[in-house]
């Protein structure tokens, strides 16, 4: 897996805006999508775009890439941090694919199961995926093997954590079928594990899940924050 090096976070930002814009924008007669993640490192995007927004292509579908079992007005909820922005490009609510959390956690999950399946069942197709990197070498709200195996033949699964919040992520199936996958990862402390990811993907948890993918997946890595 290939590392891209950004010299600060400021360079890697303005590059992942201009990619967002241009896979947001591009116009299409069939359904496509993209991927977004929630953590701290693209918070900024997505207020940058919300201060300076464009249009969205009309068959723009946008997939969050887990949700934690929270309300939608939790500053911890993924989508939450993200409506903002997605108003304001003209995504509207019936193409914005997330977890509803007001569901039960088992139902919230298989209703993402149910809308990611429908989507690609449909002939929609994922052009870009931007995901961020834990520490631990997660990707989304995958934390274990266990995560990984329980998301075969799934579009989404319920994760449950102890302590909580409980979560709902997408899985490797839905993962691999991006045109484009890209970590956007940001810190001195990511440092080790973006070489990990480098050298041995197929220890880390992130590794396992995007092993297979259409395209070899990529990393964006600034020391700076």
């Amino acid at each position: 897996m290939q590392v891209r090096r950004f010299d600060t976070y400021g360079a890697m930002e303005r590059e992942a805006l201009a990619l967002m814009m241009e896979h947001m924008t591009a116009p299409s007669t069939e359904p496509h999508a993209v991927i977004l993640s929630g953590g701290r490192t693209p918070i900024g995007l997505y207020e940058h775009i919300h201060r300076r927004p464009f249009k969205a292509d009309p068959s723009l579908s946008v997939i969050v890439s887990d949700e934690r079992y929270v309300t939608i007005e939790s500053p911890e909820s993924n989508f939450g941090n993200m409506r903002e922005m997605l108003s304001a490009i003209g995504v509207a609510d019936s193409a914005i694919l997330r977890v509803h959390t007001e569901l039960p956690l088992d139902q919230a999950a298989d209703r993402y199961n149910d809308e990611l399946t429908a989507f690609a069942l449909g002939g929609g197709a994922i052009s870009l995926g931007l995901l961020g990197l834990g520490e631990d070498g997660h990707v989304a709200s995958l934390f274990s093997v266990a995560d990984v195996r329980a998301g075969v033949g799934r579009m989404a699964i319920a994760v449950r954590r102890d302590p909580g919040p409980h979560r709902v992520s997408v899985t490797p199936a839905l993962l691999r079928t991006a045109g484009r996958l890209i970590f956007l990862v940001a810190g001195p402390r990511k440092a080790a594990i973006v070489e990990k990811m480098r050298s041995e993907p197929e220890t880390l948890v992130a590794g396992q899940a995007v092993e297979g993918s259409a395209t070899e997946p990529e990393i964006w890595y600034s020391k700076s924050l």
